[in-house]
Protein backbone atom coordinates (compact mmCIF):
# COMPACT_ATOMS: atom_id res chain seq x y z
CA UNK A 1 0.00 0.00 0.00
CA UNK A 2 1.53 3.31 -1.02
CA UNK A 3 1.74 6.39 1.16
CA UNK A 4 -1.33 8.13 -0.39
CA UNK A 5 -3.54 5.09 0.11
CA UNK A 6 -2.28 4.68 3.64
CA UNK A 7 -3.18 8.29 4.47
CA UNK A 8 -6.60 7.85 2.86
CA UNK A 9 -7.48 4.77 4.89
CA UNK A 10 -6.13 6.32 8.08
CA UNK A 11 -8.32 9.38 7.57
CA UNK A 12 -11.32 7.21 6.68
CA UNK A 13 -10.84 5.05 9.76
CA UNK A 14 -10.59 8.09 11.98
CA UNK A 15 -13.76 9.55 10.47
CA UNK A 16 -15.65 6.31 11.03
CA UNK A 17 -14.39 6.25 14.62
CA UNK A 18 -15.75 9.73 15.28
CA UNK A 19 -19.05 8.89 13.60
CA UNK A 20 -19.43 5.80 15.75
CA UNK A 21 -18.99 7.63 19.04
CA UNK A 22 -22.22 7.97 21.04
CA UNK A 23 -23.70 11.47 21.01
CA UNK A 24 -24.58 13.17 24.27
CA UNK A 25 -28.27 12.70 25.01
CA UNK A 26 -30.49 15.08 26.93
CA UNK A 27 -30.85 13.97 30.52
CA UNK A 28 -33.88 13.99 32.81
CA UNK A 29 -33.40 15.09 36.41
CA UNK A 30 -36.07 14.67 39.08
CA UNK A 31 -36.64 16.87 42.11
CA UNK A 32 -36.34 15.96 44.94
CA UNK A 33 -34.98 12.50 44.03
CA UNK A 34 -31.87 13.54 42.10
CA UNK A 35 -31.57 17.00 43.66
CA UNK A 36 -33.19 18.36 46.79
CA UNK A 37 -34.13 21.71 45.26
CA UNK A 38 -35.21 22.94 41.87
CA UNK A 39 -32.33 25.41 41.69
CA UNK A 40 -29.83 22.66 42.42
CA UNK A 41 -31.25 20.68 39.50
CA UNK A 42 -31.02 23.76 37.26
CA UNK A 43 -27.39 24.25 38.24
CA UNK A 44 -26.57 20.61 37.53
CA UNK A 45 -28.44 20.36 34.22
CA UNK A 46 -26.98 20.81 30.76
CA UNK A 47 -28.72 22.83 28.03
CA UNK A 48 -31.54 20.78 26.53
CA UNK A 49 -32.15 18.71 29.65
CA UNK A 50 -35.53 18.16 31.31
CA UNK A 51 -36.21 18.71 34.99
CA UNK A 52 -39.27 17.00 36.46
CA UNK A 53 -40.58 18.24 39.81
CA UNK A 54 -42.57 15.93 42.05
CA UNK A 55 -45.60 17.30 43.88
CA UNK A 56 -44.60 19.15 47.01
CA UNK A 57 -43.91 22.59 48.43
CA UNK A 58 -40.61 24.28 47.64
CA UNK A 59 -39.36 27.55 49.17
CA UNK A 60 -36.96 29.08 46.66
CA UNK A 61 -36.37 31.50 43.83
CA UNK A 62 -35.30 30.21 40.42
CA UNK A 63 -32.53 31.60 38.22
CA UNK A 64 -32.65 29.79 34.87
CA UNK A 65 -29.37 30.21 32.99
CA UNK A 66 -29.71 27.65 30.20
CA UNK A 67 -32.28 26.22 27.78
CA UNK A 68 -34.31 23.74 29.83
CA UNK A 69 -37.72 22.12 30.07
CA UNK A 70 -38.94 22.35 33.68
CA UNK A 71 -42.15 20.43 34.32
CA UNK A 72 -44.12 20.03 37.50
CA UNK A 73 -46.05 16.87 38.25
CA UNK A 74 -49.22 18.98 38.47
CA UNK A 75 -50.09 22.65 38.54
CA UNK A 76 -51.95 22.37 41.83
CA UNK A 77 -49.46 19.95 43.40
CA UNK A 78 -46.14 21.73 42.80
CA UNK A 79 -46.19 24.81 45.04
CA UNK A 80 -43.26 27.21 44.94
CA UNK A 81 -43.35 29.69 47.81
CA UNK A 82 -41.10 32.59 46.93
CA UNK A 83 -39.08 33.71 49.98
CA UNK A 84 -39.53 37.24 51.30
CA UNK A 85 -36.72 38.81 49.28
CA UNK A 86 -36.58 41.83 47.00
CA UNK A 87 -36.26 39.77 43.85
CA UNK A 88 -38.01 37.78 41.15
CA UNK A 89 -39.68 34.44 41.72
CA UNK A 90 -38.20 33.27 38.38
CA UNK A 91 -35.47 34.99 36.35
CA UNK A 92 -34.57 34.11 32.74
CA UNK A 93 -32.18 36.52 31.01
CA UNK A 94 -30.52 36.16 27.59
CA UNK A 95 -31.33 32.42 27.43
CA UNK A 96 -33.60 31.07 24.68
CA UNK A 97 -35.99 28.12 24.62
CA UNK A 98 -37.06 27.68 28.22
CA UNK A 99 -40.26 25.75 28.95
CA UNK A 100 -41.87 26.21 32.36
CA UNK A 101 -45.06 24.28 33.03
CA UNK A 102 -47.39 22.76 35.62
CA UNK A 103 -46.69 24.64 38.87
CA UNK A 104 -47.99 27.36 41.19
CA UNK A 105 -46.05 30.35 42.52
CA UNK A 106 -47.07 32.10 45.72
CA UNK A 107 -45.39 34.79 47.81
CA UNK A 108 -46.63 34.19 51.37
CA UNK A 109 -44.88 37.27 52.75
CA UNK A 110 -43.87 40.48 50.97
CA UNK A 111 -42.49 42.59 53.82
CA UNK A 112 -39.28 43.20 51.84
CA UNK A 113 -41.30 44.27 48.80
CA UNK A 114 -42.60 47.48 50.36
CA UNK A 115 -43.22 49.93 48.83
CA UNK A 116 -44.04 47.71 45.84
CA UNK A 117 -43.15 50.32 43.19
CA UNK A 118 -39.54 50.34 44.44
CA UNK A 119 -38.91 46.61 44.27
CA UNK A 120 -37.96 43.83 41.89
CA UNK A 121 -40.65 41.55 43.31
CA UNK A 122 -42.07 40.30 40.03
CA UNK A 123 -43.32 36.79 39.40
CA UNK A 124 -41.81 35.29 36.23
CA UNK A 125 -39.39 37.79 34.68
CA UNK A 126 -37.94 36.93 31.23
CA UNK A 127 -35.72 39.27 29.22
CA UNK A 128 -33.66 39.54 26.01
CA UNK A 129 -34.52 36.14 24.58
CA UNK A 130 -37.00 34.11 22.53
CA UNK A 131 -38.67 30.77 22.01
CA UNK A 132 -40.16 30.28 25.48
CA UNK A 133 -43.25 28.37 26.58
CA UNK A 134 -44.99 29.27 29.84
CA UNK A 135 -48.03 27.07 30.35
CA UNK A 136 -50.30 25.66 33.04
CA UNK A 137 -48.90 28.11 35.58
CA UNK A 138 -50.55 29.96 38.47
CA UNK A 139 -48.98 33.10 39.98
CA UNK A 140 -50.80 34.56 42.97
CA UNK A 141 -49.98 37.49 45.22
CA UNK A 142 -46.99 38.80 43.29
CA UNK A 143 -46.20 42.33 44.50
CA UNK A 144 -45.45 43.27 40.89
CA UNK A 145 -46.51 41.87 37.49
CA UNK A 146 -47.10 38.12 37.45
CA UNK A 147 -45.62 37.24 34.02
CA UNK A 148 -43.29 39.94 32.72
CA UNK A 149 -41.74 39.69 29.23
CA UNK A 150 -39.05 42.26 28.37
CA UNK A 151 -37.46 42.13 24.94
CA UNK A 152 -38.93 38.64 24.40
CA UNK A 153 -40.01 37.38 20.97
CA UNK A 154 -41.75 34.33 19.46
CA UNK A 155 -42.94 32.86 22.75
CA UNK A 156 -46.14 31.38 24.21
CA UNK A 157 -48.09 32.08 27.39
CA UNK A 158 -50.82 29.43 27.64
CA UNK A 159 -53.30 28.51 30.38
CA UNK A 160 -51.72 30.91 32.85
CA UNK A 161 -53.55 32.33 35.87
CA UNK A 162 -52.08 35.57 37.23
CA UNK A 163 -53.89 37.17 40.16
CA UNK A 164 -53.56 39.79 42.89
CA UNK A 165 -50.50 41.75 41.80
CA UNK A 166 -50.47 44.69 44.18
CA UNK A 167 -48.46 46.98 41.88
CA UNK A 168 -48.56 45.55 38.38
CA UNK A 169 -50.51 43.79 35.65
CA UNK A 170 -51.39 40.14 35.34
CA UNK A 171 -49.27 39.74 32.19
CA UNK A 172 -47.11 42.33 30.46
CA UNK A 173 -45.17 42.43 27.19
CA UNK A 174 -42.55 45.18 26.94
CA UNK A 175 -40.63 45.67 23.67
CA UNK A 176 -41.70 42.12 22.83
CA UNK A 177 -42.85 40.85 19.45
CA UNK A 178 -44.81 37.97 17.92
CA UNK A 179 -45.89 36.38 21.18
CA UNK A 180 -49.12 34.39 21.63
CA UNK A 181 -51.16 34.64 24.82
CA UNK A 182 -53.83 31.93 24.98
CA UNK A 183 -56.58 31.08 27.46
CA UNK A 184 -55.34 33.12 30.42
CA UNK A 185 -57.07 34.19 33.63
CA UNK A 186 -56.32 37.47 35.38
CA UNK A 187 -58.03 39.18 38.31
CA UNK A 188 -57.24 41.44 41.22
CA UNK A 189 -54.23 43.03 39.47
CA UNK A 190 -53.89 46.75 40.20
CA UNK A 191 -52.65 47.80 36.74
CA UNK A 192 -54.98 45.63 34.65
CA UNK A 193 -55.10 42.29 32.89
CA UNK A 194 -52.76 42.16 29.86
CA UNK A 195 -50.41 45.09 29.24
CA UNK A 196 -48.35 45.90 26.16
CA UNK A 197 -45.57 48.45 26.63
CA UNK A 198 -42.80 50.18 24.77
CA UNK A 199 -39.74 51.44 26.61
CA UNK A 200 -36.18 52.57 26.11
CA UNK A 201 -34.68 49.58 27.93
CA UNK A 202 -34.94 46.83 25.29
CA UNK A 203 -34.22 48.32 21.83
CA UNK A 204 -35.61 48.56 19.32
CA UNK A 205 -38.57 50.02 21.21
CA UNK A 206 -42.04 48.73 20.40
CA UNK A 207 -44.18 45.61 20.72
CA UNK A 208 -45.85 44.26 17.57
CA UNK A 209 -47.39 41.08 16.24
CA UNK A 210 -48.65 39.89 19.62
CA UNK A 211 -51.91 37.90 19.83
CA UNK A 212 -54.45 37.28 22.59
CA UNK A 213 -56.57 34.29 21.66
CA UNK A 214 -58.45 31.31 23.08
CA UNK A 215 -60.91 31.29 25.97
CA UNK A 216 -59.79 33.96 28.42
CA UNK A 217 -61.14 35.21 31.74
CA UNK A 218 -59.91 38.76 32.31
CA UNK A 219 -61.83 40.65 34.96
CA UNK A 220 -59.28 43.41 35.59
CA UNK A 221 -59.81 47.00 34.50
CA UNK A 222 -58.53 47.75 31.97
CA UNK A 223 -58.66 44.30 30.42
CA UNK A 224 -56.03 44.80 27.71
CA UNK A 225 -54.10 48.05 27.29
CA UNK A 226 -50.94 49.64 25.96
CA UNK A 227 -48.63 52.43 27.05
CA UNK A 228 -45.89 54.03 24.96
CA UNK A 229 -42.74 55.74 26.09
CA UNK A 230 -42.56 57.54 22.74
CA UNK A 231 -45.53 58.31 20.50
CA UNK A 232 -43.73 56.89 17.47
CA UNK A 233 -43.09 53.47 19.04
CA UNK A 234 -44.97 50.70 17.18
CA UNK A 235 -47.41 48.70 19.32
CA UNK A 236 -49.97 46.12 18.31
CA UNK A 237 -51.85 43.16 19.74
CA UNK A 238 -54.63 41.21 18.09
CA UNK A 239 -57.21 40.57 20.79
CA UNK A 240 -60.02 38.08 21.18
CA UNK A 241 -63.27 39.75 20.08
CA UNK A 242 -64.79 39.83 23.56
CA UNK A 243 -62.08 42.12 24.99
CA UNK A 244 -61.36 45.79 24.56
CA UNK A 245 -57.89 47.09 23.75
CA UNK A 246 -57.38 50.55 25.16
CA UNK A 247 -54.60 53.11 24.97
CA UNK A 248 -53.48 54.67 28.23
CA UNK A 249 -50.79 56.86 26.63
Amino acid sequence: MNFVKSCFFTALSFGLFLFAQPQALAATLTVPIDHATIQAAINAAAPGDTININNGTYAETLNITKSLTITGQSEAGVIINTPDVNGYAVTVTAVDNVTLQNMTFNRPSAANCTPPNATACYGIKIANSQGHTIQNITIDGSPRTGVDFNGVDNSFITNVTSTNATYGAGISLTDSNNNTVTSVTTSGNSFGGVAVYSSTYYPPAGSTGNVLTGTNSITDTPEVYYEKTNVADPISITVAPDYNFVALS
